[in-house]
């Protein structure tokens, strides 16, 4: 089983937890933000948008990335202290 599932999304998120994924595995992206707070919680699909849309969701994608390498890089330390 996966140690973390990443949704983009609050619709994506309940989804997730409809098939069964253990809330205490799930995490929005933008958690990873530490500007989140300051921001909306879902990262917007740029699917039918412009090019500028586009740029926008990678941004928000970029911002949260360290927050989020720090997360796996801090479990798996736990994981190897438990080992």
């Amino acid at each position: 089983a996966a140690d973390l599932v990443v949704a983009l999304g609050r619709n994506h998120l309940r989804m997730l937890q409809h098939e069964g994924v253990p809330a205490e595995r799930l995490r929005l992206l933008r958690s990873f933000d530490p500007r989140s707070g300051a921001h909306v919680d879902d990262v917007e699909d740029p699917y039918y948008g412009t090019q500028d849309d586009f740029e926008d969701v990678f941004t928000v994608i970029a911002a949260a990335l360290p927050g989020l390498h720090d997360w796996v890089d801090e479990s798996l330390a736990t994981r190897e202290q438990v080992s």
